[in-house]
């Protein structure tokens, strides 16, 4: 009789709670950068510290470890800028190839933004190292 632990059931479920897990690791080492940026408004001016793409790319990194999917205007909502500054870089970020746009097949009024593989990419060569801080 072969013994598994509880809960596996394959070697399959056990790479995908490891994936899962390695996930929300990244996702809360980005909510602290996030947290980390927003921080410097308590002693410096906000303006001092404007990097929309940036934010744009936070935002939709945390969403995608925390497998939400985010409307375009709930990104702008989120990175906190004005919506016509969130399209501008979305243009600039979907011309770089860092995300992509997909239309809502239950609403045809919404989209949503993704990271695109590239995107992911970056974003995990980028935090991961960051996640030893936290």
């Amino acid at each position: 009789m072969r013994h598994e632990p509880i809960g596996y059931s394959s070697v399959q479920q056990q790479a995908q709670f490891a994936d899962a897990f390695a996930s929300s690791r990244s996702a809360h080492a980005c909510r602290e950068l996030i947290r980390a940026r927003a921080r410097r408004s308590l002693f410096f001016k906000a303006s001092l510290f404007s990097e929309p793409a940036w934010d744009i790319l936070l935002e939709l990194f945390a969403a995608d470890c925390e497998g939400r999917k985010l409307s375009i205007s709930s990104v702008g909502l989120a990175a906190k800028i004005p919506m016509t500054t969130a399209l501008r870089w979305i243009d600039t970020l979907e011309r770089d190839g860092l995300v992509q746009r997909h239309d809502d097949p239950l609403d045809g009024r919404r989209t949503f933004l993704t990271l695109s593989d590239k995107g992911v990419q970056a974003m995990r060569a980028y935090v991961e190292p960051q996640r030893q801080g936290f």
